[in-house]
């Protein structure tokens, strides 16, 4: 997406249809950073779901309507009925935001949300319905 601060949080999910990365201790995704996981920004391969769902970045922005917006470059899966891929996020208040990545088109999904403490330390993904 562009060349941001980085903040690498770890999974042992990458690849999996369900999974959670998390930030090691004193690390956080923060407003301008841009997330790896594992050591990669490309996330393609790493966060997933069923047919080719996937996301190719994620990156933590001040909001033009809410406080906060993550960007998240990605698609939802393919063909009728195939539901959603849905990106879940915890905030440093320990609030989750999540956002359903519907669209098989490749493109800049935007989650906006309020909270006091911006800071992510955790982003899950699963499958979900429509």
């Amino acid at each position: 997406m562009s060349n941001l601060p980085v903040a690498n949080f770890t999974t042992s999910d990458a690849g999996q249809n369900v999974g959670t990365a998390v930030a090691p201790s004193g690390v956080t995704l923060n407003v301008g950073d841009q997330l790896s996981i594992n050591g990669s920004t490309d996330l393609s391969k790493i966060i997933v779901g069923n047919s080719s769902a996937l996301v190719n970045a994620i990156q933590l922005q001040t909001g033009s309507f809410t406080q906060y917006e993550l960007q998240i470059q990605g698609q939802g899966p393919a063909g009728a009925g195939s539901g959603s891929l849905v990106v879940t996020i915890i905030d440093g208040d320990g609030d989750s935001h999540w956002l359903k990545l519907n669209s098989s088109t490749n493109k800049v999904h935007e989650l906006g949300f309020n909270t006091a403490n911006p800071t992510v330390n955790t982003i899950s993904w699963a499958p979900g319905t429509i």
